[in-house]
């Protein structure tokens, strides 16, 4: 590539010079910041989606639920106490 070409030239066509163009990476690279952007925004897009549905839906709950409560009172009940197993015999002599 000759030196003046080299200025003005891109960083890509200065890698792939005397290269294979057309075997996809020149091309890929080429259009990365464009698949870059178009993913960025359909990801942000998602998130908001998600993030106004949430609000929407917070929305119409009503917020003036009634809650019962009802006060229980429970009994002490006291534990049958197990009684304790007795030792095995001792082994005959």
């Amino acid at each position: 590539m000759d030196a003046n070409k080299i200025k003005d030239a891109d960083i890509l066509d200065i890698i792939f010079d005397g290269r294979n163009k057309e075997y996809g990476a020149y091309q890929l690279r080429k259009t990365y910041s464009g698949r870059l952007l178009t993913g960025l925004a359909v990801m942000i897009g998602a998130v908001l989606l998600v993030f106004i549905g949430s609000v929407i839906a917070n929305a119409k709950k009503d917020s003036k639920t009634e809650i019962l409560v009802q006060d229980v009172n429970l009994a002490d009940v006291k534990q049958q106490e197990e009684p304790k197993p007795e030792p095995p015999p001792p082994p005959p002599p």
